[in-house]
């Protein structure tokens, strides 16, 4: 929700107004087809319904994988049938992973991708990848995401205590595919020769198996896993660690990474979707490849072998931050781009 209310507070300064079809979700459950199929109707008849009473409203249309991506290109070509200029943005890294491993996801992409007057593309890799589909470059938009509203407000770096244990802090859906199973592991490769703590924060179906593992370990390991926070407290418990963890199977570019660099720590996360744009090993934190324990073990234990790199790191964390994912910059990119001719644009989120 912070891309779409940061795009829809930008417009909204600009003078526009703004219709919302809103596809929100607010958990990883199954939805059958049937379900997908229904509400996919309503909420294309309600951007036809916008797209007669707004005249000349461009659409900005934001999507995932699977079925989502399916839907949201047809609201594209819909705006494409109107006349309406429209941006296209994919924000699930697990669409880049079907079109990477199967030849009908390029297919179809190839042929959805022509809809959208432009695509925003977040990140080197996905230019690439758009480019791989037919997308050219004068279509494409390198967008990236930007700092949630207020988050790390007078955010001041305090010098770590060099006695005190290195922390790290996971913030995410608690799934196998968030990378969780090889983070377990390579906390226990570690604590053979590390004292240190992990702080694992968000809700999902490890969660139980996350408590229960956090009692077994090592007496020199302290592993905290909170359940999901949100908010200030969010802010709090992610500014106690030193370092950012996400070795991800998939991502877009997640707001977990901005929301760390913006409180000053340097990340471990896996080389998927965007990151790489934003995370450069030996700078900002370390890039490492994903299912592999091995390089999520060496990442970490470079950190505990030589905790003096976690404040250098940090700083440039956070002038990544500022440089790369600033909210205004980046959401004039997509408004800039629909150079709209009346007063009434239209997004769907």
């Amino acid at each position: 929700m912070t891309l779409s209310a940061g795009i829809l507070d930008q417009a909204r300064r600009r003078g526009y107004d703004c219709t919302v079809i809103d596809t929100s979700r607010s958990g990883f459950g199954d939805i059958s087809m049937r379900a997908r199929a229904v509400n996919g109707f309503i909420r294309m008849r309600a951007l036809v319904a916008s797209l007669r009473t707004h005249q000349n409203a461009p659409v900005i249309v934001i999507g995932g994988s699977g079925f989502s991506f399916i839907e949201r290109s047809t609201m594209a070509l819909l705006a494409r049938i109107y006349k309406r200029r429209s941006i296209l943005l994919i924000v699930d890294g697990w669409y880049m992973k079907a079109v990477e491993r199967s030849g009908k996801w390029r297919l179809i992409s190839r042929i959805c991708l022509k809809f959208p007057t432009e695509v925003a593309a977040m990140g080197e890799r996905w230019l690439q990848m758009y480019e791989r589909l037919g997308v050219g470059r004068d279509r494409l938009i390198d967008f990236n995401f930007f700092l949630p509203e207020g988050f790390g407000a007078g955010r001041n770096l305090v010098p770590r205590d060099p006695d005190a244990p290195v922390k790290f802090v996971f913030v995410g859906w608690l799934v196998t595919e968030k990378g969780l199973k090889e983070l377990m592991a390579a906390t226990e490769r570690l604590a053979k020769n590390h004292s240190f703590e992990v702080t694992i924060i968000g809700g999902g179906t490890m969660l139980e198996e996350l408590r229960q593992w956090a009692s077994e370990v090592p007496d020199n390991v302290a592993i905290r896993v909170p359940g999901w926070i949100q908010g200030d407290s969010l802010q709090v418990r992610m500014a106690e660690a030193d370092i950012f963890v996400l070795p991800s199977y998939a991502e877009g570019f997640p707001m977990s990474l901005i929301e760390a660099f913006t409180l000053g720590l340097p990340a471990i996360a896996t080389n998927v979707g965007g990151i790489s744009g934003s995370l450069i090993s030996g700078k900002n934190g370390q890039l490492i490849q994903p299912r592999d324990i091995d390089s999520l073990t060496e990442a970490m234990e470079k950190y505990l072998s030589h905790p003096e790199q976690i404040a250098i790191h940090g700083k440039s964390a956070l002038q990544t931050a500022y440089s790369r994912h600033d909210r205004e910059t980046n959401t004039a990119l997509l408004l800039d781009a629909l150079h709209p001719t009346g007063s009434h644009p239209a997004f769907e989120d």
